[in-house]
């Protein structure tokens, strides 16, 4: 059991002995009864019965706010486990992205073009399907993208540059969406 739980079973037995010991304080001797043996009496006013349901009250307070504290830890703490999760997948997507950036077809290399463009393809199908799964909002803000007018980069093959630059604002919209997972997940 843990210390919140101890505490509150602590407070529990002290209410308990409270409660004993006063009725043991209030017991008083009465008649005697045929046989001569005393017989004891206890007496408890409403003052003391309304101070043990003001105590037991407090007790289930305290109870109440460390349960409940408890349980919003445990929530708060699987949900950072899951944005971590999630936050790695897409760091992982992320590498896979700038690794396909680092291999652009140069000028030279034209036959490498088509298959890089599909790298890039199903790399993007990749994206979209994760972000399906964790938000609706994460793959509006992934699809909202539009390509800022560059200057033509003559070392890049010619057919592999429009996907090279639309590959790079989508790794910016996924670092932007990873950094912030609390507004998409």
């Amino acid at each position: 059991m843990n210390l919140a739980g101890q505490s509150v079973l602590s407070a529990l037995r002290v209410v308990l002995l409270r409660c004993t010991r006063m009725a043991k304080c209030q017991t008083t001797s009465a008649n005697r009864n045929a046989s001569g043996q005393s017989r004891k009496e206890v007496t408890i006013s409403s003052y003391d019965v309304s101070m043990w349901i003001m105590e037991a009250l407090v007790v289930l307070l305290v109870g109440y706010e460390v349960i409940h504290g408890r349980l919003r830890e445990r929530t708060e703490g699987k949900r950072h486990t899951q944005i971590e999760k999630r936050q790695s997948a897409l760091f992982d997507l992320i590498a896979r992205g700038r690794a396909l950036q680092r291999t652009v077809p140069s000028s030279r290399e034209v036959a490498r073009v088509d298959s890089w463009c599909s790298s890039v393809d199903a790399w993007k199908k990749d994206v979209r399907g994760l972000l399906e799964s964790y938000s609706q909002k994460a793959v509006a803000a992934f699809d909202e993208f539009s390509i800022e007018d560059q200057s033509r980069d003559f070392r890049i093959a010619p057919g592999a540059w429009p996907h090279h630059v639309h590959l790079a604002g989508l790794i910016e919209k996924l670092v932007s969406i990873a950094e912030k997972p609390e507004c998409y997940f």
